[in-house]
């Protein structure tokens, strides 16, 4: 039962991530909607091009209505914060948990709410909201809270992978994605590090059901976004794409270590 539900899990976060990866790659290129692409273009771009070149070609193109940007900016945050809370929903229901939506505050004076899985863990197993035994145990608890970071992980990941030459490119909804993955991952390490994060929060049930220290596991999940940051502002750098991929797949396999 619990390989199955573990299946399902991985399957689930996987499922969220594949959608918008090919909600990514439906859309068009600058080259596709100006009806310019050629063999010579073709070629041109199956060839690294330098960031200097895409700085000069993107000069050189019609900026679109700046209204237009931001709204489309705002559409991938949006589409971001959805895919991270789906994250834990599909999780919580791989697990036939079903969680709930607790009101909490940051920092003491912003509100907000959490999808809370209401499962506690001790020495003898793992409980729910019921006092029922959660067959997960704490294995399962750990993929539930770090669902919303994992579905984070893959979507940069394919966004990245697919066009690491993004920064130079007009792509204001996947750079909206990318914005709310990276500022809620150090937001929410940052809240970890100053005490400011609810007991419900994301990164303290990650770091009850894996035991390993909230502020280590705080680092787990903001060193992935930190990579990302730089591998946006220096495409260039060959060992950004392995090391960001590696310390994503170190945050899935703490949930073992128990």
């Amino acid at each position: 039962m619990g390989k199955r539900c573990l299946i399902g899990a991985l399957a689930s976060v996987v499922a969220v991530a594949l959608v918008s990866s090919v909600a990514l790659a439906q859309e068009p290129t600058a080259s596709e909607a100006d009806g310019s692409a050629t063999a010579e273009s073709a070629q041109d771009n199956s060839e690294p091009r330098s960031p200097y070149y895409l700085i000069e070609e993107k000069r050189r193109k019609p900026k679109p209505h700046i209204w237009h940007r931001i709204g489309l900016g705002a559409s991938g945050v949006a589409a971001a914060f959805f895919l991270h809370e789906m994250g834990h929903v599909l999780m919580n229901l791989a697990y036939r948990n079903y969680p709930t939506l607790q009101p909490v505050t940051y920092g003491g004076f912003i509100p907000f709410f959490t999808i809370d899985p209401g499962i506690t863990c001790g020495n003898n197993g793992c409980v729910d909201a019921n006092g029922d035994r959660f067959k997960g145990g704490r294995t399962g608890k750990y993929f539930i809270t770090s669902a919303g970071f994992l579905v984070q992980s893959l979507i940069t990941e394919a966004i990245m992978s697919k066009d690491p030459m993004i920064r130079y490119h007009y792509k204001p909804f996947q750079k909206g994605m990318l914005l709310f993955n990276t500022t809620l991952s150090f937001g929410y390490a940052l809240s970890a590090w100053l005490g400011l994060e609810p007991r419900s929060g994301d990164i303290r049930g990650m770091a009850d059901a894996s035991g390993i220290n909230h502020n280590l596991m705080a680092l787990l999940v903001a060193l992935p976004a930190g990579i990302d940051l730089y591998r946006y502002l220096k495409p260039d750098a060959k060992w950004a794409p392995w090391f960001s991929r590696a310390s994503k797949a170190t945050l899935i396999g703490v949930a073992f270590i128990h």
